[in-house]
């Protein structure tokens, strides 16, 4: 279905206006961190992360060595940490611009604002109307997985991921580019973006974002492509996959700089040991989680009752989230329905120790 004309200055102001209420909302919320009054330091970001950032980043800007530092333990390989993410680009522009502090707290006002602006557009792409998209976008930014993640590199990857479904929609969805070479061009692009979602330095969210990327481009690969397109007709699977390998291979190489100590100092971590099935199994979510997604002071047992645990999302966005449903334009019911199975088998995978 071709998409309807709309005036391009409509377009412009509605796409501003949306920036611009996005903006206000992450800046209301995170007003103290904006301002400088507070800082993101709770749990291991105060003792760990912000702490290897900051030696690791002083160190280079001053012509030093980032790569080991004796002031942790014995001695660390600080390069070799991964969520030291010492090679992601947003990371080295802010801490050279900025004092550590101020660097690490625009850091989280910087991917809560990107989160909330890719998931806009992510939702526009597939046909979400203005006041859908706006909705569906501030309670993906601040419902409990992504703003009860502040300390964690998770954030970069919830950040980035609905850019990189947006790309893989414009490529293998019902509107898919025309011709191999923007076809090609879009993979490399996305391997770009699964590269910053590696090197944002939490690598269990980057697995899962890729894993969530493989069967999106399959769905559409089988729903979504008309003919005539790059992956129409018995073309789609393997074009799907062709995707999926190049955007895959791409995203390693570029992050390989990062990859390759982390998986050296894996080899001699006690994590990278046989592993208890106690010890994995360990923060599982407790079925009760389901509840904190309308009232976050439900009591969810040892481990569980803290921010992380919550899929606080409230009562308001939960009922935005229906008008956001509504508001879709063409074809929701296959999307929705992929996203809300998405959203089952990942409940169902989280809740590890109390699956039946």
């Amino acid at each position: 279905m071709p998409k309807t004309q709309v005036n391009p200055y409509r377009r412009v102001a509605e796409h501003a206006s949306a920036l611009l209420l996005l903006a206000g909302a992450v800046s209301i919320v995170l007003y103290r961190i904006v301002l400088l009054q507070e800082a993101p330091l709770e749990g291991d970001s105060g003792v760990e992360f912000f702490p290897w950032r900051a030696v690791a980043f002083g160190a280079w800007l001053n012509g030093g060595s980032p790569f080991w530092t004796d002031l942790y333990q014995g001695g660390f390989p600080l390069v070799a940490e991964m969520q030291t993410a010492l090679f992601y680009p947003p990371n080295l522009l802010l801490y050279a611009a900025l004092p550590p502090l101020a660097a690490h707290s625009y850091s989280i006002v910087f991917h809560f604002l990107l989160a909330a602006v890719t998931m806009y557009f992510f939702l526009r792409e597939i046909s979400v109307g203005w006041t859908g998209a706006i909705i569906g976008a501030t309670a993906f930014v601040f419902f409990g997985p992504v703003g009860g993640n502040t300390q964690y590199g998770i954030v970069a990857a919830f950040a980035w991921l609905p850019l990189l479904l947006l790309i893989a929609h414009r490529t293998c969805g019902p509107e898919a580019v025309s011709g191999k070479l923007r076809a090609f061009r879009n993979t490399l692009l996305a391997g770009v973006v699964f590269a910053l979602i590696v090197l944002g330095g939490y690598p269990m969210a980057a697995a899962s974002g890729f894993l969530l990327l493989a069967f999106y481009v399959l769905f559409l690969s089988f729903t979504g492509a008309p003919e005539g397109r790059l992956l129409s007709g018995p073309r789609r699977f393997p074009g799907a996959t062709l995707f999926l390998l190049l955007t895959g291979l791409v995203g390693l190489q570029l992050s390989a700089v990062q990859l390759f100590p982390t998986f050296e100092l894996a080899q001699l971590s006690v994590r990278g040991l046989s592993v208890d099935p106690g010890f994995a199994l360990f923060g599982s979510a407790s079925p009760l989680s389901l509840a904190t997604l309308l009232w976050r002071g439900v009591p969810l047992g040892t481990g569980g009752g803290n921010v992380i645990a919550s899929l606080y999302l409230g009562l308001v966005p939960a009922l935005g989230v229906l008008v956001a449903v509504v508001s879709a334009r063409r074809e929701p019911k296959a999307l929705n329905g992929f996203f809300a199975g998405a959203a089952i088998v990942s409940f169902l995978v989280a809740l590890g120790g109390y699956t039946p």
